[in-house]
């Protein structure tokens, strides 16, 4: 029993050693994260909130570390530092969990500029198709044989021969484009339905994992306490 205990404390120091190491690289990403900063962008807001809460774990890991052991083999310098880590824990729960409302809002302006975007997007194109049916129904023969071209060229569509009866190319013409314009229709919600998918798992991941990370580093302020009272009352500093 003696032995583990000896072989316990050697250890410890290693142990916190690596604690502050960790904690020191998690700064750098922290830094790294937010600057530059964007805020009011909902797009960097997120994806920071992201970035922050996929790198919880190294922090959280550094200040396990560094608190293992409690007073055992603490040097005089680290009574200062480990009262600071043990507010700042307290500090980091706080934001962590003010980054949920924070998320929240962000989800729901990305969601509705993301749905704008593929509005506009299918807006546009349907208006290049109602010009292109209106260019069909107006051509002259010289005039559908660049129509036919730049048609053939298009994808997912079925090629169309050159036609020596004018009304018959039209025909084509306005068959193709129609069946153009119920691809855009599914494609478009398609693409809502995958930006609504896309948008909802992010926000359940990251935001679930900004609620877990503000309860984990309030946790370890409030099993810190002993870190927080004054090393004049404990003579095991």
């Amino acid at each position: 029993m003696q032995k583990a205990v000896e072989r316990q404390e050697l250890s410890l120091p290693l142990a916190r050693a690596i604690g502050y190491c960790l904690l020191v690289l998690a700064i750098f990403d922290f830094i790294d994260t937010i600057i530059p900063t964007y805020f009011m962008n909902p797009v960097w807001e997120f994806q920071a909130i992201g970035e922050l809460v996929e790198r919880v774990p190294i922090p959280l890991l550094g200040l396990l570390l560094i608190f293992y052991g409690e007073k055992d083999e603490r040097k005089s310098w680290e009574k200062l530092v480990l009262r600071c880590l043990s507010w700042g824990s307290l500090i980091a729960g706080i934001l962590f969990l003010l980054l949920i409302p924070l998320g929240v809002n962000d989800v729901i302006r990305l969601y509705y500029q993301g749905q704008y975007q593929i509005a506009t997007q299918i807006t546009q194109q349907n208006n290049q198709m109602q010009q292109m049916k209106s260019q069909v129904q107006n051509a002259t023969i010289e005039q559908l044989d660049s129509l036919i071209a730049f048609y053939n060229n298009q994808p997912n569509v079925p090629p169309l021969d050159n036609a020596q009866d004018l009304q018959e190319v039209k025909t084509k013409l306005s068959s193709h484009i129609t069946q153009a314009e119920d691809t855009l229709r599914k494609n478009s919600t398609k693409m809502r339905m995958t930006q609504r998918l896309s948008l909802m798992k992010r926000s359940i991941k990251w935001l679930f994992g900004a609620l877990l990370a503000g309860v984990l580093y309030i946790r370890i302020w409030k099993e810190t306490r002993w870190a927080r009272r004054s090393h004049k009352r404990h003579s095991r500093w």
